[in-house]
């Protein structure tokens, strides 16, 4: 089977983008697949969540976007986390990136890097953290992913940013390249704010079937940020986490990656910890 490769865009930051995208590689992870996090965000939440340091420029995606491009698999990190490996940012992605708007097929950078890197054969599943823009990086994941999912918190900002999405995705579909939106997570949802209510009722309608799930706001995810841990390895039991796992089946179901069933963590009706 080949990788799965899906990019987690919004334009719009402060979403739950990456905290979405490393705790769904958490449950792929349990779930035994070979999973990839690569982080093109200069932000490097990511990588410093999932090796607790960014390495130096030469040692990153940076490599792959200099002028003379690195396309060299040894960037690719293994984690504490058997089976979970991260193609790690740093903050010099930031410096460049005016320049790499002018290099030679900048926005294939990331396409030749998992050629070259045999990504497609190395792992079951990849998961794109893109930066909260709809610039160089964020379009290098789109061409270079099969999927495109946008996290989005019920808010109206959130919202109003997936159309220039939508259309970036068209535009990059004109050119041949075989991507599609596969849908939306509703993220940082807290039920006790009216407004919010009313918000995931218009995604649900604006985006019907292509609402993967949704995750409510719970201070355990930004626990676990602090801590440096995914919520996987805090609390399987807790509620954010069941629902990382519910969203992660969802994605399965629709994306053809393996599922290998857990009573333990994937029955729907045993209590759940946690607070909203």
């Amino acid at each position: 089977m080949s990788a799965v490769i899906m990019a987690l865009a919004n334009q719009k930051g402060g979403v739950g983008k990456t905290a979405t995208t490393v705790n769904l590689a958490g449950v792929y992870q349990r779930k035994g697949l070979r999973t990839l996090v690569v982080d093109l965000d200069p932000q490097c939440h990511s990588t410093e969540l999932l090796l607790h340091d960014s390495p130096p420029a030469s040692k990153s995606l940076a490599a792959i976007f200099e002028e003379a491009p690195e396309f060299n698999a040894s960037i690719i990190k293994s984690t504490r986390l058997t089976g979970l490996s991260v193609a790690p940012s740093c903050y010099d992605l930031a410096a460049i990136t005016m320049e790499v708007y002018g290099r030679f097929d900048a926005l294939r950078r990331l396409s030749a890097f998992f050629r070259h890197a045999d990504v497609d054969k190395n792992f079951d599943v990849v998961l794109i953290d893109c930066p909260p823009d709809l610039g160089i990086y964020t379009l290098n994941a789109i061409s270079a992913a099969r999927w495109i999912i946008t996290p989005c918190q019920p808010e109206a900002p959130a919202i109003t940013g997936f159309s220039f999405l939508a259309t970036k995705i068209k535009t990059t579909q004109s050119f041949g390249v075989n991507v599609e939106h596969l849908g939306v997570i509703i993220t940082m949802y807290d039920q006790r704010v009216s407004s919010q209510k009313e918000w995931v009722s218009n995604i649900m309608k604006t985006f019907d079937r292509r609402v993967l799930g949704q995750i409510h706001r719970a201070a355990q995810i930004n626990d676990a940020v602090d801590k440096g841990k995914l919520l996987s390895e805090v609390d399987r039991r807790a509620r954010p986490y069941r629902e990382h796992v519910r969203v992660a089946h969802e994605i399965a179901l629709r994306t053809g990656i393996p599922w290998q069933e857990d009573p333990t963590e994937d029955a729907e009706n045993e209590p759940e910890t946690g607070e909203v």
